[in-house]
């Protein structure tokens, strides 16, 4: 779950005993305007001029701060890198299976994730052919591979031989049932967190809060690291932020109402469940509320003016930018 850090008249942002009161609470409408993805105005100037995801960059400096790890902490994570031979290039993959799956996101084949690895690594292969004309280089093929469930780590083993993968069994076996919940557990998440957010490119699914916070930390490493991230599920976004804006720029009249299986219409219960679900009609001019991207040319969303929900092509919605800056003076603390 995300933390909500906020000021109040007891505990104060910037107050003299540098006191931070935080919330779990997914929304607090007395600080919406300082919500996600909400960004100080002087702050946002500085960034749009370099960055794709200026809120992912911004979200990633105040995390970095606020986990920046203790020596102790910090030796065992250099140790660790050392240990595993942790370099550069190398792919980051966050393969969820245990606790979300089906409540929360669906099934992703490895598959699905090493599509894009290989993808990441053709691109290599063909720019240091180019740099430096030798046009039988390939680049050596390294995953750094974060999961739940051992029998990825198997899988991607029998299946993926000209790969080298990087993991810890251990880490593996103390995310699973009650285990998760331990310091050792815990330290084992901050050490995948950590190899995940240093990885060269990242293929996860942005429904799952560690994939998210790895993309975030991710932002520190690079000038501009917002396109060095593959999702198999959700577009990027901030756990109880505003409602982004997104609006139809070309209607859509669904041909085949009845024909798609969608595993994301949402029930009573808030969660996903396999069922038949149309596409979606849209007007131009349709606010529309994204539930998720399906990377194969199709949303899902639901029309506000409507109230239907269903897949409809992405390239017929615009996100439209509701300008969310707030002055940093408004939060200083009193004299």
């Amino acid at each position: 779950m995300n933390i909500i850090f906020f000021y109040s008249k007891e505990y104060k942002l910037f107050g003299p005993e540098k006191l931070f009161y935080v919330s779990s609470a997914l929304s607090l409408e007395e600080y919406v305007d300082i919500f996600p993805q909400a960004l100080p105005e002087d702050v946002y100037e500085v960034i749009k001029g370099f960055h794709g995801q200026p809120y992912a960059w911004w979200a990633g400096q105040l995390v970095s701060f606020l986990l920046k790890p203790q020596k102790w902490l910090e030796d065992k994570l250099l140790a660790d890198e050392k240990m595993m031979n942790f370099s550069s290039p190398i792919v980051g993959i966050h393969v969820r299976r245990t606790d979300k799956i089906p409540s929360e996101a669906s099934f992703h084949a490895l598959s699905e994730y090493m599509t894009y690895v290989e993808k990441f690594y053709k691109f290599l292969d063909l720019k240091e052919k180019i740099e430096k004309k030798n046009y039988s280089l390939t680049v050596r093929r390294r995953v750094y591979l974060a999961t739940d469930e051992l029998g990825v780590i198997k899988q991607a083993l029998k299946t993926y031989p000209n790969y080298e993968f990087l993991y810890d069994k251990k880490v593996v076996k103390l995310a699973r049932g009650r285990k998760r919940y331990t310091k050792l557990s815990l330290e084992g998440i901050i050490k995948d967190i950590h190899f995940l957010s240093k990885s060269d490119y990242l293929v996860c699914t942005f429904s799952s809060q560690i994939c998210r916070l790895s993309y975030e930390l991710m932002q520190t490493y690079h000038t501009d690291g917002a396109n060095r991230v593959q999702s198999l599920d959700d577009i990027y976004y901030y756990a109880g932020q505003v409602h982004m804006k997104y609006v139809a720029r070309v209607q859509h009249i669904p041909k085949f109402t009845n024909s798609l299986i969608d595993p994301y219409e949402k029930d009573g219960n808030n969660s996903y469940r396999d069922v038949k679900c149309r596409q979606l009609m849209m007007a131009v001019g349709d606010e529309i509320k994204i539930h998720g991207n399906h990377w194969d040319g199709y949303s899902l969303g639901t029309n506000v003016r409507t109230a239907k929900t269903g897949l409809f092509p992405s390239y017929k919605i615009e996100k439209i930018e509701v300008s969310r800056r707030y002055s940093l003076k408004n939060y200083e603390p009193e004299n």
